[in-house]
């Protein structure tokens, strides 16, 4: 092999590629910083989410494939909107939802977590909030 070739792999190989998480992800929160997040999302690679999971106020979870997501409804996003799977409709409300509303649109959510009554008044004002999360069977 000529040795003033590079191989493969180093092509391939970016920086700080290798198990990178996104920052967001790696970030501790600071002392006395609120930790609840509506939403998380974001992508390490290319490639769309592959789950929906919701993480309700009582400490369940319920996960749901993107592949069986065929839509959204909604007349406020910003307040209310109800999301279509194969066997189930999620009704998700609370306050400044527009952008996760659109990041599930482009299958780019990861996690949507419900806040519990104490985190409700703790949130600013203009911060995303996940109040009620209704999972029903259809």
């Amino acid at each position: 092999m000529d040795a003033t070739k590079p191989h493969l792999r180093t092509l391939l190989d970016k920086p700080g590629r290798a198990n990178a998480l996104p920052p967001t992800a790696n970030a501790a929160p600071a002392d006395g910083e609120d930790d609840y997040t509506a939403f998380a999302h974001g992508r390490i690679s290319s490639r769309p989410q592959l789950t929906l999971a919701f993480r309700l106020a009582d400490g369940t979870a319920k996960a749901f494939a993107y592949g069986w997501f065929y839509g959204v409804e909604a007349t406020d996003p910003d307040r209310c909107f109800t999301l279509d799977f194969t066997h189930n409709k999620i009704k998700v409300e609370g306050r400044n939802l527009e952008n996760l509303f659109r990041l599930i649109c482009q299958h780019r959510v990861a996690e949507v977590r419900q806040a519990d009554r104490s985190q409700s008044f703790q949130v600013a004002a203009d911060a995303p909030i996940v109040q009620t999360v209704e999972i029903q069977a259809t």
